[in-house]
């Protein structure tokens, strides 16, 4: 929700740092399939997060002006991934100046 933030005028830039997915194989970490801080929030393995993710709408090309696939991308554009201890920089592929 970046985006929202800034024509809010809250920030005025955003970073998006690449992590290695190998930190969704730590202990505790866990997916959420609506925004994490939400009263629908539900929390879940990664092992069951795997069946609840639509891969699809995330990794293929789509009509974006089928309404269906725009609520398809809305809805998984809330996703959550928790991860409970900090990430080692050597894990943030993208850092700035690394």
């Amino acid at each position: 929700m970046a985006h929202v933030a800034i024509e809010q005028g809250r920030i005025s830039d955003a970073a998006f740092l690449e992590i290695d997915p190998i930190v969704l194989t730590w202990d505790k970490v866990l997916f959420s399939p609506v925004l994490a801080n939400s009263a629908e929030a539900t929390f879940h393995n990664i092992a069951e997060a795997r069946g609840m993710i639509d891969y699809d709408i995330l990794t293929t090309v789509t009509n974006w002006n089928d309404p269906v696939c725009q609520y398809r991308l809305q809805t998984a554009e809330k996703y959550e991934i928790l991860i409970p201890k900090p990430i080692p920089l050597a894990l943030v592929r993208n850092f700035p100046n690394g």
